[in-house]
Parts: C-alpha cells; sequence; structure tokens
C-alpha cells in the first residue's frame, strides 16, 4: 500500500524547499482555461466561458442542468477544475432553439457566476478540448524571491517533471489502491464513471513510479536507446535507436521521452527503458494482460514539460506565482517544487 506517495516522489532542489500555504483563499488559486478553439457563431452548442469561486466543475455543471432542466450530458466542458479556487472555464449547452440572450440573463440572474463571454459552436466541448492552463497563484510564506531563484532557473532550464499531482489519487491516495484492487479482480465497482476514475489513479502512480526511478537512475535529463519519444509540438512516437543524434533534439526542446500508462495496446520500449518498466510491473505484482481483461488500451505521457516563462514576484503574504502549463499537468506539482506546505 503506497504511503504519502506525493510525498516519496523526488525534487530538484531538495534542500531548498521553503515553508509555505496554498489555498489559504479562493483569490490565492487563479486558474483559467487556455481554449483549443473559439466558437464559430453559429451551431446548435452555445460556448459560455464564465468565472466562479469555490465551486467544483461537477457543482457548475449539476448546477447549470437544474437551472436549464436539460441533461447533464448535453453540456460539456474541456476539463475537470478543483474547488477551492478562481476558476475561468468554458462550458457548452446543447440549445439548438433557445434565444441565448434569454439564457445568459437566466444564467446571471441565478447562478453567481461572471460571464466572460458566448457563442455558438458546431460541437459539443470534450474533455481534453483545451490547449492548458493560465495561473497565478499566491503563496503564503516567509521565504524571500532569492531564496528559491535556483529552483525557478533549474526548473526554466531543465523543465519540469511531470508527475501526476495528488488530486489525481483521491482523498489519502485511497484510489490508488482501490485501482490496483480492480485491475486484480479483488475489488468491484458496478459505475463506469468510477471505474474508470479508479484505472486512471492506478495507471497515473505506475507512470510516476517510473518517472521516479528514470530521476533516481540519473536519465532524467537523457535520451536512451530503446526510448519511446515524441515530438514536443507534433508527430507521432518513435522508438529512439540513435541515442546521441536525439539528444540533441531532446537539448532543444523538439522531442521527449514518455512513460506508459498502462495498457495493451501501446508499443513497448526496448533495452534500458523496458527494463525499467518491466520491474515496476514485478514489484507490483502485475501482469500486462489484466489490462486487455480491464480493456485498458493505455497511453504514452511526456516525461518532462518545459515552460516558456515563470514570473515569481513578491506579494504582502509571500510569493506571487504566474505561468502556463499544458493540459494534463498540474499546477501544484510545480508549487512542491519550492514549498514545504
Amino acid at each position: 500500500m503506497p504511503i504519502n506517495h506525493i510525498q516519496s516522489l523526488p525534487y530538484l532542489h531538495q534542500n531548498l524547499r521553503q515553508k509555505g500555504e496554498i489555498k489559504t483563499t479562493a483569490q490565492d488559486f487563479i486558474v483559467s482555461e487556455i481554449p483549443l478553439y473559439k466558437p464559430v457563431g453559429h451551431g446548435d452548442h452555445l460556448y459560455i466561458s464564465l468565472t466562479r469561486q469555490e465551486e467544483s466543475t461537477t457543482q457548475v455543471l449539476e448546477n447549470l442542468s437544474k437551472l436549464l432542466n436539460i441533461r447533464s450530458r448535453d453540456i460539456g466542458c474541456a476539463g475537470r477544475k478543483d474547488k477551492w479556487a478562481t476558476t475561468t472555464q468554458t462550458f457548452s449547452i446543447n440549445l439548438p432553439h433557445d434565444n441565448e440572450d434569454d439564457l445568459i440573463k437566466k444564467i446571471k440572474d441565478a447562478l453567481p457566476y461572471k460571464i466572460n463571454s458566448y457563442g455558438r459552436h458546431i460541437n459539443k466541448l470534450r474533455m481534453g478540448h483545451l490547449l492548458g492552463n493560465r495561473f497565478i497563484i499566491n503563496v503564503h510564506t516567509g521565504a524571500l524571491l532569492d531564496d528559491i531563484l535556483p529552483i525557478k532557473k533549474t526548473i526554466l532550464k531543465y523543465g519540469l517533471p511531470n508527475f501526476f499531482g495528488e488530486q489525481r489519487f483521491g482523498f489519502h491516495e485511497k484510489n490508488i489502491n482501490k485501482g490496483k484492487a480492480l485491475l486484480n479482480g479483488e475489488y468491484r465497482e458496478r459505475k463506469r464513471n468510477l471505474r474508470d476514475l479508479l484505472h486512471s489513479a492506478y495507471q497515473s502512480y505506475i507512470f510516476n513510479l517510473w518517472l521516479k526511478t528514470r530521476i533516481e537512475n540519473g536519465d532524467y535529463q537523457n535520451i536512451l536507446a530503446g526510448d519511446l519519444a515524441k515530438g514536443t509540438q507534433r508527430g507521432g512516437l518513435f522508438t529512439v535507436e540513435e541515442p546521441t543524434i536525439e539528444q540533441q533534439r531532446f537539448e532543444n526542446r523538439e522531442i521527449c521521452y514518455t512513460g506508459a500508462l498502462p495498457g495493451y495496446k501501446i508499443p513497448p520500449t526496448q533495452g534500458k527503458p523496458a527494463e525499467i518498466e518491466t520491474q515496476i510491473f514485478i514489484q507490483e505484482g502485475i501482469d500486462s494482460e489484466l489490462f486487455k481483461k480491464a480493456r485498458l488500451p493505455g497511453s504514452r505521457r511526456m516525461g518532462i514539460i518545459w515552460l516558456n516563462a515563470l514570473d515569481i514576484t513578491q506579494h504582502p503574504q509571500g510569493l506571487s506565482f504566474q505561468f502556463s502549463l499544458p493540459k494534463g499537468s498540474y499546477a501544484t506539482n510545480l508549487l512542491r517544487e519550492f514549498f514545504i506546505t
């Protein structure tokens, strides 16, 4: 049973981390989606960009469904957001024949949301239909900017380990063990959405173990023969055959090695990378055939994300961070590199 899995993950500068408090108020954690596309101005789906505080995505979906008397499945969004934040997010509502001005007024009158913009589009918003998220996060700390500058410089130069954050694993990380038990047939869950959640938590845990091992082996900044690498902008997976050649592309941030969210469809690594993945499976006592039985195709995730900018300034209670991350990456994962919370 993993205990404090997130705390066991390595840090880029363990000894430089400072004490800090995150998410003291909703105003201390501000997140805004970076959309993949804008509404074209026509279609059956009304896109609404709204800002709210201290409400999860699930709560917003439920409130809109109840207020508009429509099925929750007729409302789409591109990602899930935490409750304790000030969040700007876009939702799509399937309302082909309604007057959007009347609907917007109804939402404004009934719900505590700020409507930023709205427009029609031809398709429903689905999970993953975003580029990433922008963050403004105030950390309450006695640390000064100079205390953490070496951490900032390392992240900007070498990138951030793309670990899954604590939100992925549930309260006290219980979803890791439930996910493993579900995979092994030792636990049953009738609801499909909960099964998906538990499977995903365990797959994410396996990925984190792989990346932890890679860092501890000293290969965080190395491309290895047998790696499955991927272009950072576009392009599919490919097996690294000439690591000395691909290393330069890696250092130029053109490609990155990937780790497995294990499943039955993903292509295998070779050489040393394959040995690492096999050892983790042995350590966990799981067989790859289990993923086929569970109908989990799997996928691959880049081991590093590079930030184009990371602005840190002093504010009255401590330090303020401004940065953007691609979809699927965690702001708390960046902040853990700086602070002991």
